[in-house]
């Protein structure tokens, strides 16, 4: 989390945050990944490619323990920065546990530093 009580993001462009405060990738509820699309300079961050991924395409997590958690795309959707509505971040639409990855896109704000859209991919545990 952040200094505001918001999902932090990671410090390196280049890495993925968890939400802790959340679930476990795999088990029941919404899993928060979280990753930045680029630097804000131009440099790819680790979700550079994120908006490419295709309904049915395999996520896979890998914990610390070594174990990999296999989820499939269900949907993808794009919101307003301001407007991310929570059922879109915590809720566990159609499956019980389920893997939000989200990452910046449209249009970058020089003035507040950042992009004005979210886009939240969300994939289902497959058993």
């Amino acid at each position: 989390m952040n200094s505001k009580g918001n999902i932090g993001t990671p410090s390196n462009f280049k890495d993925v945050a968890w939400y802790s405060v959340g679930v476990v990738p795999g088990e029941t509820g919404s899993a928060i990944i979280d990753g930045h699309l680029d630097n804000g300079l131009g440099m790819a961050g680790v979700f550079i490619y994120l908006s490419d991924i295709k309904i049915g395409d395999t996520v896979t997590v890998v914990r610390k323990s070594g174990v990999h958690v296999n989820f499939v795309v269900v949907s993808m959707h794009v919101y307003d920065y301001l407007n991310v509505p929570q059922q879109a971040l915590f809720g566990t639409d159609v499956a019980p546990s389920s893997l939000k990855l989200i990452t910046c896109g449209g249009a970058w704000v020089s003035g507040s530093k950042m992009y004005d859209k979210r886009l939240i991919v969300t994939a289902d545990l497959v058993k």
